[in-house]
């Protein structure tokens, strides 16, 4: 019978800076299925950056723009790193 071990992995993460500070967003392969599923939405992608850009005054000031570019960015570094794109098994 053929077996299979999972072992804890290292979460990969893409740090957004923003004027003095970072933010450490975690890759999707760092992620359980249950918090990938929201990010099908664009309110459930801006909740998720929302969530890892915790500084109220510079989530704040965020453009649009600003959103999809760490967007953007987010799915180039996931994708990267998997191998494959976000959401491809």
């Amino acid at each position: 019978m053929a077996e299979l071990t999972l072992r804890p992995r290292k979460a990969e993460y893409l740090n957004v800076h923003i004027g003095e500070k970072t933010f450490k967003i975690p890759l999707a392969g760092a992620l359980t299925i249950k918090e990938l599923e929201p990010l099908n939405t664009a309110e459930g992608t801006l909740a998720f950056l929302q969530k890892y850009i915790d500084d109220e005054e510079i989530r704040d000031s965020l453009r649009r723009c600003d959103y999809d570019d760490i967007t953007k960015a987010w799915i180039a570094e996931s994708n990267k790193a998997a191998g494959k794109p976000v959401g491809e098994y």
